[in-house]
């Protein structure tokens, strides 16, 4: 089963709530929760405490009588284990020891217990808790609405096998949907010749910042002209890919397809030699291409006049629903 992050834990925890299929977990208390004001005397411990979890506090006072710190932060977590671990790392604290200092000294002490009485260790251990409370929350969830309005909230962690079918050690089974995007572009006509049109068609597609990983697919629907990744910062590329194109199928009038002219053939096995599309990367809102690539618009004819481009954009949005700036 793969591991949620915290923020994940947070949305599928906040959801359920609402569903009424889980109750507010402490731990969920202590990560919300202001900071309470710093003390006015200095090794005087707060006079009144108002959580969920002051048995937890009292019990640490009582161990601890001479502590000066406020426990509310580190010693009101669930499960009981990462609770157990916040408030022995409170007590090193106590002692003079500096919060990172106390955390890994704790760290240290836990591994020790778990090499010696051979179980896992103790982040394992928490996270393994918070999986089973969280995917029974789902569970029932499912049971009671079914798996459509958890595949549709918008978050990037995995509900596991809860969804239907088996899932297997290597398959990830996402919350979030595969989204779908089709448009055509209308280019205008562009004299014969290769050019680079990668900002124009971005400029046209700004959905693709709303994507966090697809894919993006462009067809040209003509068979005189062709798509191409090449380089974008040189002038004289383009010019090049041109002629060497026209050495590979010369204009004439020797082919036996001639009744559109001397370039219509030509353009055609250019086009079929280029070919009309291409599946490009999208990460982070934006195409995954080299710093030198861009895509190319060849055009094949003498007046092939205005083309049409139809662009597919599969793949899954911004868990946050925000878009990447294009200029990232």
């Amino acid at each position: 089963m793969a591991k949620r992050s915290t923020a994940g834990l947070v949305k599928y925890v906040k959801f359920l709530m609402e569903a009424g299929v889980m109750e507010r977990p402490l731990w969920l208390d202590a990560l919300e929760r202001v900071a309470p004001p710093t003390l006015t005397k200095a090794g005087r411990r707060p006079q009144s405490i108002r959580f969920p979890e002051d048995e937890i506090v009292r019990a640490y006072y009582k161990r601890n009588p001479g502590a000066s710190l406020e426990p509310i932060y580190l010693g009101s977590f669930e499960p009981s284990t990462a609770r157990r671990f916040a408030t022995r790392q409170l007590e090193l604290m106590d002692q003079g020891i500096s919060r990172k200092d106390a955390r890994l000294q704790t760290q240290s002490e836990f591994k020790a217990e778990a090499a010696a009485s051979n179980e896992k260790g103790v982040i394992a251990t928490i996270q393994a808790e918070e999986e089973i409370h969280l995917d029974q929350a789902i569970k029932t969830y499912v049971e009671r609405h079914g798996h459509k309005p958890l595949q549709q909230m918008n978050t990037r962690e995995n509900y596991g096998s809860h969804a239907g079918g088996n899932k297997s050690d290597t398959t990830t089974t996402h919350f979030r949907p595969t989204e779908w995007v089709s448009k055509t572009l209308e280019l205008p006509g562009y004299p014969r010749g290769c050019h680079v049109i990668h900002r124009q068609l971005l400029q046209n597609l700004p959905e693709i910042a709303e994507f966090e990983v697809g894919f993006a697919q462009f067809f040209i629907q003509h068979t005189s002209a062709s798509l191409t990744i090449s380089e974008n910062a040189s002038s004289d590329v383009p010019l090049d890919l041109a002629d060497a194109l026209d050495k590979l199928a010369p204009d004439g009038m020797h082919y036996r397809h001639s009744d559109e002219g001397p370039d219509d053939m030509p353009a055609h096995i250019k086009s079929c030699l280029m070919g009309p599309s291409l599946m490009l990367p999208i990460a982070q809102g934006r195409l995954a291409l080299g710093i030198w690539q861009g895509i190319y618009l060849n055009e094949h004819r003498n007046y092939g006049g205005p083309r049409k481009i139809v662009v597919t954009i599969q793949g899954q949005k911004r868990a946050d629903g925000r878009k990447y700036s294009q200029y990232q």
